[in-house]
């Protein structure tokens, strides 16, 4: 083939390199409310709606509940947390992906050596080197280059930046609700110190009674039930601080994994549970397909399959491969970089499938298939996350209203309580209606907190379900 074809022939198959095969992505249609309906019912409460800002960075959202411990835990979670971390690792492992895939634009160089020696057999008729030995030295640098012309080069980088771009969604999604869980443990640690607080107070006020159950029936006025009621109630107390005791360590240790550190080695003082309910703005609905990361990566899950549609339909077409080389050959060493040695090859090659039992048109089928499962998956995931947004809401409408009457039982129990201590001493009540008080008081104490606990786990869920990404007021 002389030049001049060779030029026509390279130049008509670079025209075709427009006609690259494959659709335009379009993110797959979700049906997106107007407003949170959950959202009517908090009213009045410290849950406002917000501005989007989805540009703004994902801020530290646990500073909204003012605990500088929980702080100091919760920065430990991004260099700490192992699974944040394999993540991690798993998402620079997609990003050499991305750089393989795009280095198929780029010419592929070899460059080769080589020295042997080769006798042919004398008793071969018909060949000229029959029982000679000839050396043969060879140096020679390829080139070859597959120009893009049906786009299989551009889907299969798509096709990784997409599984990129999955990736560090997911590594966001990992963070989030690694902190959330995080969260979730301190606050339940804190709950427990209060409750351990309570049934200190409750044994103080056990003692009391047992002390004077005593002194009454020395004197005659109480019975031997009397003091037992009042030292099986003192035992009671001893027992469920106990119990505490192994549910806060459960927590404990849970926290020193999620920040990275052994549990053998990880220690949280008791603390306070005096925090405000934050105020989390809801946003727009729309904006939560922009928030949350699981949707930001179950959407790119569907742009890689499209991708793998454009890499099915490119393997109908022939690839084109121009190729060069070019070096030297020489039976002597010493006339190897001499003009005469001088050895070359130029052109194109046009190669295709005629026939493969149909395996083409299978791939193209599950690349179809698969991505109707990703688009699927992709509105599962939309629908899952409005879902636990109306959950949270929910859930925080209910306890507000079960807190506002849970805090007048408990201040009705504390005063019946106080009454109660007061005429014991005076001798009006028996130790067993003192304890029978005593329990309903500080049942009443434990249900409100208990209530509160609910609460800040639901707002951490909210949050979590919201994406995370919304600032503090200041």
């Amino acid at each position: 083939m002389n030049k001049r074809k060779l030029s026509i022939l390279v130049m008509a198959l670079a025209m075709l390199a427009g006609c690259a095969t494959g659709h335009e992505y379009q993110r797959p249609q979700v049906t997106v409310p107007q407003a949170y309906q959950g959202a009517s019912t908090l009213s009045g409460q410290d849950w406002i709606a917000g501005e989007p800002a989805d540009a703004a960075a994902r801020g530290p959202w646990w500073h909204a509940y003012g605990d500088h411990v929980l702080d100091a835990l919760e920065n430990k979670v991004g260099t700490g947390n192992q699974s944040v971390q394999k993540t991690l690792a798993q998402l620079m492992a997609a990003k050499s992906q991305v750089n393989e895939a795009r280095a198929g634009y780029a010419p592929v160089v070899g460059v080769g050596v080589a020295a042997d020696r080769s006798r042919t057999s004398a008793n071969v008729l018909g060949k000229s080197l029959a029982g000679q030995t000839v050396p043969d030295y060879f140096g020679a640098l390829d080139i070859s280059w597959e120009p893009d012309l049906w786009g299989r080069i551009g889907h299969t980088v798509d096709l990784a930046d997409a599984n990129f771009q999955a990736g560090a969604a997911e590594l966001a999604a990992v963070e989030l609700s690694a902190h959330a869980e995080l969260a979730i443990a301190y606050f339940n640690v804190r709950v427990i110190d209060e409750e351990r607080k309570i049934l200190d107070q409750s044994a103080q006020v056990e003692l009391q009674v047992l002390d004077m159950a005593r002194r009454r029936y020395a004197a005659g006025l109480d019975s031997q039930a009397e003091v037992e009621q009042a030292q099986m109630q003192a035992a009671a107390t001893q027992l469920q601080a106990s119990d505490l005791g192994v549910s806060r360590a459960n927590y404990v240790h849970a926290i020193a994994t999620l920040i990275g550190e052994p549990a053998s080695n990880f220690k949280l003082e008791m603390g306070d549970f005096t925090y405000d309910m934050p105020k989390i703005p809801l946003g727009l609905p729309s904006v939560l397909l922009q928030r949350r990361p699981d949707i930001a990566a179950a959407e790119r899950r569907v742009a890689a399959a499209n991708a793998s549609i454009g890499i099915a339909q490119s393997a109908f077409y022939p690839n084109l491969v121009l190729s060069a080389g070019a070096g030297f050959e020489s039976s002597s060493l010493a006339s190897l970089l001499t003009a005469p040695s001088r050895m070359w090859a130029l052109g194109p090659a046009l190669i295709g499938t005629l026939f493969d039992g149909g395996a083409r048109h299978a791939r193209l089928e599950n690349a179809n298939a698969q991505f109707d499962v990703e688009a699927a998956a992709y509105r599962l995931t939309v629908l899952s996350a409005f879902q636990q947004v109306e959950d949270q809401l929910s859930t925080l409408a209910v306890l507000t209203r079960e807190a506002e009457q849970q805090q007048q039982a408990s201040r009705a129990s504390r005063i019946a309580l106080a009454l109660n201590i007061q005429r014991f001493d005076a001798g009006a009540v028996s130790a067993m209606d003192m304890a029978a008080a005593e329990v309903i008081a500080f049942d009443q104490i434990g249900k409100e907190l208990n209530i509160r606990r609910r609460q800040f786990d639901a707002s951490v869920m909210l949050v979590k379900a919201l994406g995370g990404d919304w600032k503090v007021a200041q």
